[in-house]
């Protein structure tokens, strides 16, 4: 999955008034919140999470982008997960990334969009799992090929290919 590069981050300045995130459950894992940055293109909050296993184990690193409107991110994504490498479970990789997605619709947002690379097999696995899907197109950008999923709160867009 796509994140933001360092250079499209700043940190939070005194006047930013972004909530804190929150610790977020799954079925045998964690999103814990390391810290928040601002997306500077848009000045949109993001978070960022470590993916830490019930017994207490980092297995993983996450973020959320917390923009409205999805062109924004429409090259990069809202959610990013990505595992240690000796995690190979598409299970726990979908798990994360349904839970950021529930979670950015409970922010307010209402269509997720996951930009993953095509070669990626793990992470396109994982989105195709994920139900909801409204939308799904390919990108090429710069060379490369990407997959980007669309999922909408309300599940009612068309998908395309």
């Amino acid at each position: 999955m796509t994140a933001p590069k360092g250079n499209e981050l700043r940190d939070l300045l005194p006047e930013d008034a972004f909530s804190t995130p929150k610790l977020l459950n799954g079925q045998g894992f964690q999103l814990r919140p390391t810290r928040v940055k601002v997306y500077k293109p848009t000045g949109a909050p993001v978070y960022f999470y470590d993916v830490v296993t019930d017994d207490n184990t980092r297995v993983g690193i996450a973020n959320l982008i917390l923009e409205k409107d999805s062109q924004q991110v429409s090259e990069l994504g809202h959610v990013c997960a990505r595992l240690s490498e000796d995690q190979d479970s598409v299970e726990l990789l979908k798990q994360v990334g349904e839970l950021l997605i529930s979670h950015g619709h409970e922010c307010g947002l209402t269509e997720i969009r996951i930009v993953v690379p095509e070669q990626s097999e793990k992470s396109v696995q994982a989105c195709a799992s994920i139900g909801k899907i409204c939308n799904k197109a390919y990108l090429d950008r710069n060379g490369e090929k990407f997959v980007w999923f669309g999922y909408s709160a309300n599940g009612n867009s068309e998908q395309t290919a």
